[in-house]
């Protein structure tokens, strides 16, 4: 009895001191990890050290970086032709607006552009009204007087205009013809500082306007000193010698493919707008499309096209 009473002391010490030592190397483990600048703490049984969320985090900002430098490195861009020249003028500017936001482009080409005209007198300065509802910047060129006000092209950017200019593009003096204007920003993104252009060649049945007026683009063109892109109503068709003219200094942004129909949007039957680009070097076309959805604001689609910035 004795025995065993004695056996029962030793065994429950033996627990004491074994329950003891694992305690003491518990807190020597505690101390240890605590002891590496306290950048650990304990949650739900498990240690979770300072350092492994600071891993954690730099691997979630890399992450958005990446995400961040892919999107400064591609601009989103668009050429609507509104039909402000339409009879009674623009009904529902808002709508309009709509249309670019929905798309949401960085830059839009925009062709009949009114500024205080009769026919438009309920929106006075159409370019200045689409960027107020949109919330961007604007710079519009005029081809000609027409109706008491300006007729002519515009630019809308997100990105900040730094620098803008307008040129004419005449007609031959022998044919009948309207006047028509190049509406040229100076914008930066991704670290490259480029030219975005917006233009309306002629759209009366004579090629011989829109062939001289695509030539003098064409030399308008040689003489800029960096990388461009053109968004434009040409009012000719792919096969066109005015088209023709223009690939030999542009490259057309749907890759060459012109099939895709931008007029009428009532009937579609014919590709007459386009973006294009110089020099390949510069650009990279990651998406080109006719923008369908908007059927009922104008007699144009708009074409949409996403470009990446290849870097220097």
């Amino acid at each position: 009895m004795i025995m065993k009473n004695i056996n029962e002391k030793v065994y429950l010490f033996l627990c004491l001191i074994t329950f003891f030592l694992f305690f003491l190397q518990g807190e020597v483990q505690s101390h240890s990890i605590q002891e590496k600048g306290n950048k650990c703490h304990k949650r739900s049984n498990a240690w979770i050290c300072k350092t492994d969320i600071a891993n954690l985090d730099s691997s979630v900002t890399n992450k958005q970086q990446n995400v961040a430098k892919r999107i400064s490195e591609t601009v989103a861009v668009m050429t609507y032709n509104i039909y402000g020249a339409r009879p009674n003028g623009i009904q529902n500017i808002e709508e309009i607006a709509k249309v670019i936001t929905q798309v949401n482009p960085d830059l839009v080409a925009l062709q009949e552009v009114d500024k205080y005209t009769q026919r438009n007198a309920h929106i006075g300065d159409v370019a200045k009204r689409l960027a107020e509802i949109t919330g961007m910047h604007y710079f519009f060129s005029k081809a000609i007087d027409f109706d008491g006000g300006e007729y002519g092209d515009a630019v809308l950017s997100k990105l900040p205009i730094k620098g803008t200019k307008s040129y004419m593009l005449g007609t031959t003096p022998e044919l009948p013809g309207e006047n028509r204007s190049v509406a040229r920003v100076t914008v930066e993104k991704g670290g490259t500082e480029f030219y975005f252009i917006s233009t309306h060649f002629d759209h009366l049945n004579k090629e011989t306007n829109r062939v001289k007026q695509a030539r003098d683009f064409v030399n308008i063109l040689k003489k800029l000193d960096k990388p461009v892109i053109v968004g434009g109503d040409l009012n000719d068709v792919p096969d066109s010698k005015t088209i023709s003219i223009l690939r030999e200094h542009l490259l057309f942004g749907d890759r060459n493919d012109l099939n895709s129909f931008t007029f009428p949007t009532s009937t579609p039957s014919q590709t007459i707008d386009y973006l294009m680009y110089f020099p390949n070097s510069a650009f990279r076309i990651n998406l080109y499309r006719v923008y369908t959805p908007a059927s009922i604001t104008s007699d144009h689609f708009p074409v949409i096209a996403i470009f990446k910035i290849n870097s220097k």
